[in-house]
């Protein structure tokens, strides 16, 4: 938080509000009343994107397969570290502690890697990254920091000026979830399996990337496998039950970025060509956001199939252009659930398990085979599939 780690006196604490968000807390007693947190605070204030460069847009994967299935989407994060690192830099990004909260770390070394690895859908605990950053380009170390867009905003906030070591990457946020709730689902699961856990992996590629699932490791049981249309965190984040609520008005959902690179899953990606198609492997859609961006992605790219897209084909990913909707149930979500802290009882009337619908599985079936449909129809399959979406709305 820009705030936290501004302030001179240490008037400002990170804690925890009644849904378990982090959020910063001001004891007026140290106060000095000098506006320093209001002036680097993101929220308060505008930060412009690298507006000057010509945006580019990527779909990519790393040949190796081993790298792509262990990573979320194809593998384009494990590839910036590894350059970063080459260049005797640091890397900035969040893992699990032992009580599997999300928490920023530094990496100077590969085996760090593995831990950083992987979507968190949860809330991470900023702590003093800030703070150490700025220490570690002050020293003119090669830094790497990737995080969601605000906090980005947040650390380019804090640091008040460009550094020519820096890079950062942020990615393309559906929305932050609460800590608490991932905290009594793990609880949950733990005391059904009646096994400690040792792994969390929220994008397990089974049965595919597309529908992907959770992937729990216990120290004595067999893993707990559930894809999304079944695992009830899975569920109820989708869906949007428990997200912090400036998520719904996110003003970073937008194609002006805050970092120097954007990576995502490519969700809709489609190919003409049989051998760049879709094998529900993992493809990342990369934005370039800024020249040292594309300095950056150029070292790597060699690493990697690259495909260049344009705008218009990036936009099936919603989270890029426009925050998701609050559940209409979400309040009575809460209410309930503060009132009894059960799990159990919530995942029950809310986070029941559906199926794929016939719309979903054709769309996919689409997307994947598009090498075999003809330009022409599969064209008119997007412009009526636009024409009854914006009927659906009422436009």
């Amino acid at each position: 938080m820009a705030c936290y780690s501004a302030c001179k006196t240490g008037a400002i604490s990170i804690t925890t509000d009644c849904k378990g968000f982090y959020i910063p807390e001001v004891n007026s007693e140290l106060c000095l009343n000098c506006d320093k947190c209001k002036i680097v605070c993101p929220s308060l204030n505008e930060l412009s994107g690298s507006s000057d460069f010509q945006q580019q847009t990527f779909a990519c994967w790393h040949k190796d397969e081993k790298i792509r299935m262990i990573s979320t989407s194809g593998g384009v994060f494990s590839g910036l570290v590894r350059y970063v690192l080459s260049k005797q830099g640091v890397a900035f990004g969040v893992r699990f502690d032992d009580e599997f909260r999300a928490v920023y770390e530094e990496a100077d070394n590969l085996k760090k890697l593995k831990y950083f690895r992987g979507s968190k859908y949860i809330q991470s605990y900023v702590g003093d990254v800030y703070k150490t950053v700025k220490q570690r380009l002050e020293n003119n170390v090669i830094v790497l920091f990737t995080g969601t867009p605000c906090q980005n905003a947040g650390l380019r906030s804090y640091l008040g000026k460009a550094y020519d070591n820096l890079i950062t990457v942020d990615i393309i946020c559906h929305s932050v979830p609460s800590p608490l709730v991932f905290s009594d689902y793990i609880e949950y699961i733990r005391k059904t399996i009646d096994s400690d856990i040792t792994e969390i992996n929220f994008r397990y590629k089974k049965p595919s990337w597309t529908v992907y699932s959770m992937r729990i490791d216990f120290r004595s049981r067999k893993p707990y496998i559930a894809d999304y249309f079944t695992d009830p965190y899975l569920i109820g984040f989708s869906k949007d039950y428990f997200s912090r609520d400036c998520c719904y008005e996110c003003k970073y959902t937008k194609l002006n970025r805050q970092s120097d690179i954007t990576i995502a899953d490519f969700w809709g990606y489609v190919s003409d060509d049989r051998r760049y198609r879709n094998d529900e492997k993992g493809i990342s859609l990369v934005l370039i956001n800024s020249e040292k961006g594309s300095k950056v992605f150029s070292a790597i790219s060699a690493a990697y199939i690259v495909r260049q897209k344009s705008i218009q084909e990036v936009m099936k990913n919603k989270s890029l252009y426009t925050p998701y909707k609050k559940n209409p149930l979400s309040d009575d979500f809460w209410k309930e659930y503060l009132e009894h802290r059960d799990f159990e009882l919530v995942k029950n009337k809310y986070f029941y398990k559906r199926r794929g619908s016939l719309k979903h599985r054709l769309s996919r079936f689409i997307d994947d085979y598009s090498f075999l449909i003809p330009k022409r129809l599969r064209k008119f399959y997007e412009r009526l599939k636009d024409e009854l979406k914006r009927r659906s709305k009422g436009e």
